[in-house]
């Protein structure tokens, strides 16, 4: 029988230390409640969700990153109200009628009955990111 190690991560960029079999873009969504003004839409840009009451991870994670360029990208300046490295804040500050972001399938709808996942942020957040 044959081992391999495999490993999942989050990277901004090309890894040389590593041998990437596969890499896969993963969408970036926005967290917003129900009835909320930005609930609904087909699109959402940076520019609304940063008019927005806005919940982010700290500087230094990848998701963070990848909005802080975004955000440079398109020349906006977000001003979080939450900056918190754990989904339960963040989490409640959505349910409380703020909104937040979210990759991947790290949060899912069927657990969020008060709140709405949006399709995929669309501008910078959207442009090529393949390794």
């Amino acid at each position: 029988m044959a081992r391999a190690r495999v490993a999942v991560t989050y990277t901004m960029g090309p890894r040389h230390d590593v041998r990437v079999e596969c890499a896969v873009v993963v969408p970036v969504a926005a967290i917003v409640p129900l009835g909320h003004a930005l609930a609904g839409r087909d699109r959402i840009s940076l520019t609304d969700l940063c008019a927005c009451p806005l919940a982010l991870a700290p500087p230094g994670i990848s998701q963070r990153e990848l909005f802080d360029i975004g955000a440079q990208l398109e020349g906006i300046t977000a001003r979080p109200a939450l900056v918190c490295d754990s989904l339960a804040p963040q989490d409640e500050f959505v349910r409380a009628g703020g909104t937040s972001t979210t990759s991947g399938r790290t949060r899912r709808p069927r657990a969020w009955p008060t709140a709405q996942f949006t399709e995929p942020l669309v501008g910078a957040l959207r442009r090529d990111r393949s390794p």
